[in-house]
């Protein structure tokens, strides 16, 4: 299947749709040589739970139809156009070390967040359905 982008954009432009950092870049791109399948880029999404109503997800998938697709040369990130309100300038880092290994977001959209860092909202106050503590 030919999806063509939406939204095409790449880590030149000034204001890219989203901002990945030098070490997030090279986890990004060690993960995907790992999997080893052509044709496979970093799909960023939000999901409904954590105790601010939104958390993010991080999974390896081809380009489906409809995707707005951010051009990192190296790699690619697909964002479905229901994620994409909550996701625009999002920056992503990579952080290793005591305090805890994995990929962080800083999203200038979420209006609060948690404690821990796993879940936002954009409304004060207000909980997804089902959303039931940090890192549900």
């Amino acid at each position: 299947m030919n999806c063509n982008p939406t939204t095409p954009s790449n880590s030149s432009d000034q204001n890219p749709l989203i901002q990945v950092t030098s070490d997030a870049r090279t986890e990004i791109k060690r993960l995907l040589e790992a999997e080893g399948q052509e044709g496979l880029g970093l799909r960023l999404g939000i999901q409904g739970g954590g105790c601010s109503g939104l958390t993010y997800y991080f999974r390896f998938s081809n380009q489906e139809e409809g995707d707005t697709v951010v051009d990192h040369g190296d790699f690619q990130i697909f964002l479905n156009p229901q994620d994409l309100q909550y996701l625009r300038g999002v920056s992503m880092d990579f952080q290793g070390g005591l305090a805890g290994r994995g990929f962080k977001i800083h999203n200038p959209n979420a209006v609060s967040s948690c404690g821990c860092g796993e879940s936002f909202s954009r409304n004060p106050g207000a909980s997804a359905p089902g959303a039931s503590g940090c890192g549900s």
